[in-house]
């Protein structure tokens, strides 16, 4: 196995650990969107381990999750518990069945030697967990083969399917074991009283992951082997359902926090033929595949497919589509990096020019500085990128530029009537429809909206933030509170003043006393207040920490200011020598931690600012053709005018 390859394994630990930790607050924004009360919370977790890949990648995933990666919150029961997979802890006498939670794996492909022993143990499990009615299962049976569908049916609901194999006369080993797990939660359900729900999940697979029969891996390696992708007639005969492992994991937590006991659920992440998935896999990998394909008329595929829409209901968020779910498992087979299918859908190729609107902003920044005697530095993600490659995160999407405040007083007082035309400074106090709480350099007669900025009428084209630095008391719990208020602040300026937020959208009590009050004061009025507050300490010349309330972890963290106050200069893109802080460990361990000289797990190497929408306009062929196109009208482009004023 190369390198690569074993960091895909990581990270897919990574993407499920994920899904478990955004589950709780997915499911919690949908209560609230209902006006229902907040979902279930579990004290303890126990993974009852059958012994799959899918099991182990569940059992390393809730160690690496926030919410219950303590090891005293997990036990590890089951039939493969005694292979002690990830340290945890087994399931003793000790253990208290209140509140608990229970992840239950049945690999129903497994050989019939090791399925005695997983129903007896999972039945003392249910007994365990029926003498509490705060206590919880999913049972998450992977399934195998589906037989197909009869004619003109392309999917099977729930009963439909169970309907279906119960009357089927001659049943493989795997079916007849899935009839018993069945059986049996229906027995818990019914004769216990135990709270149970069934997920099932049709051919899963995954980096690691072993398939049985039709296998997704078998394709990949054949065309890493020969190097091109050739799509057959017979690949277009059968459409399947997929599970990828991942979404698995993020299902079967989703269906504890939020499904209905008693119930059975089908889940799938896509339905594809044999034709689909190489397709999608040359669409990964379109430099490194060839592509044949021979596709005869009249051919009508035989499905086999389960209908999700059942489990769609409890607000379980759509997989990725197939390009996506299947870039994992061909990375890790053909050991190379798959292309960013995030980033590639959002940009669509214009990363060049984006960066070099960029990259003029940040000489323009440069030259006021120069101009006026002012020190600035890379910030936050600019300046790890600068650090670590030389260059800004190739998948980064922005530059953000710090200043000390009594550095950012002197560039706002001169930096307006400084820029060029082609360039708009925009902040709160010049703008009364734009309310970030950074100040930011734009380049006009471009868009680059993000979530936040797209239904608001003002100038949003692409640009270069600011992230301003304030001295705080060195007493540590008056500058934790100085920094919890700057937060406090931040969080409805933003959120609930200018996005919107409602009341119920909530996911914090102690708030709510706050929310008529900010609704009340004006916007500019809550800017004033925020930034008189921001400078309490003004007067301090040496502090020890320094507020990051106009960056990432406003009223989280404090910012070490050791090192800032000094710049030297260093590479950064196109060849441009940038002023980086004299002494960066310190502010970098801060914002992202010891290691931050690793990139990060695979997953989280794309934008995040989630742009809504991106325009260049004639910028796209250079800034001579923008000097001669339309300006930009906020209202629309039909209101734009024929002719520029300016030319």
């Amino acid at each position: 196995m190369s390198s690569y390859s074993q960091k895909i394994l990581d990270d897919e630990i990574h993407v499920a650990a994920k899904s478990i930790d955004e589950a709780q607050i997915v499911v919690t924004r949908a209560h609230w969107a209902n006006g229902e009360a907040e979902p279930r919370k579990f004290r303890h977790v126990f993974l009852f381990d059958d012994g799959s890949e899918t099991a182990a990648l569940a059992l390393n995933a809730l160690r690496e999750s926030k919410a219950f990666g303590r090891s005293e919150r997990v036990s590890h029961c089951g039939p493969a518990a005694q292979a002690d997979r990830g340290g945890l802890q087994p399931l003793s006498s000790s253990v208290k069945f209140k509140g608990a939670a229970a992840l239950v794996f049945a690999d129903c492909r497994r050989k019939p030697a090791s399925r005695e022993p997983w129903l007896k143990e999972a039945r003392t499990l249910f007994k365990s967990l029926a003498a509490d009615r705060r206590s919880m299962a999913v049972v998450c049976a992977l399934l195998p083969e589906i037989d197909p569908l009869p004619d003109g049916v392309t999917a099977l609901a729930e009963r439909e399917y169970s309907a279906l194999l119960e009357a089927k006369a001659e049943k493989t080993d795997a079916e007849r074991f899935l009839l018993e797990v069945e059986t049996l939660c229906r027995e818990a359900v019914r004769d216990l009283g135990a709270r149970v729900v069934l997920l099932r999940a049709p051919h899963v697979f995954g980096p690691g992951i072993a398939e049985e029969g039709f296998s997704i891996r078998r394709i990949v390696e054949e065309a890493a082997a020969s190097g091109k992708v050739e799509i057959r007639a017979e690949d277009f005969g059968s459409v399947r359902s997929f599970a990828a492992a991942t979404d698995v994991v993020a299902a079967a937590w989703h269906a504890l926090l939020n499904a209905t006991p008693g119930n059975t659920f089908n889940m799938a992440s896509f339905e594809a033929s044999a034709a689909d998935l190489k397709r999608a896999l040359q669409t990964v990998f379109p430099d490194r595949f060839a592509l044949t394909a021979s596709c005869p008329a009249g051919i009508r595929p035989e499905y086999r497919c389960l209908s999700a829409i059942k489990f769609r209901q409890t607000a379980f968020r759509r997989p990725a589509n197939v390009v996506c779910a299947l870039s994992p498992l061909a990375a890790a087979a053909v050991g190379i990096p798959a292309p960013n299918a995030v980033n590639d859908a959002i940009f669509r190729g214009r990363e060049p020019q984006i960066r070099a609107l960029e990259m003029d902003i940040l000489r323009e920044i440069d030259r006021i500085c120069e101009k006026h005697g002012i020190k600035y530095f890379l910030a936050a993600g600019t300046l790890l990128g600068a650090k670590r490659y030389g260059h800004s995160i190739p998948w980064d999407d922005d530059l953000d530029v710090g200043f000390l405040r009594s550095e950012f007083k002197k560039f706002r007082k001169v930096a307006e009537k400084e820029l060029p035309p082609h360039m708009a400074y925009c902040a709160w106090y010049n703008d009364a429809n734009a309310h970030y709480t950074v100040d930011k350099i734009r380049i006009r007669d471009t868009w680059y909206s993000t979530k936040y900025s797209s239904n608001k009428v003002m100038p949003d084209g692409v640009f270069v933030d600011f992230l301003v630095y304030d001295p705080t008391s060195d007493i540590p719990i008056v500058a934790k509170i100085h920094n919890k208020v700057a937060g406090v602040f931040q969080w409805f300026l933003l959120f609930v003043l200018w996005y919107g937020l409602k009341r119920r959208d909530f996911l914090h009590g102690s708030y709510y006393f706050l929310y008529m009050l900010v609704r009340i004061v004006p916007l500019r009025a809550w800017h004033w207040l925020y930034e008189r507050w921001l400078t309490l300490f003004w007067f301090k010349k040496h502090p020890k920490f320094l507020l990051d309330s106009l960056g990432a972890r406003a009223g989280i963290k404090l910012v070490p200011a050791q090192g800032l106050s000094d710049t030297v200069r260093i590479p950064f893109d196109e060849g441009f020598m940038a002023p980086s802080p004299e002494d960066p460990e310190p502010y970098l361990c801060f914002a992202y931690g010891q290691n931050w000289r690793e990139n990060p797990p695979i997953s989280e190497q794309m934008l995040h600012h989630n742009p809504a929408r991106i325009d260049l306009g004639a910028y796209l062929a250079g800034r001579s053709a923008a000097a001669a196109f339309r300006r930009v009208d906020l209202r629309g482009e039909l209101f734009e005018p024929e002719v520029r004023e300016d030319r």
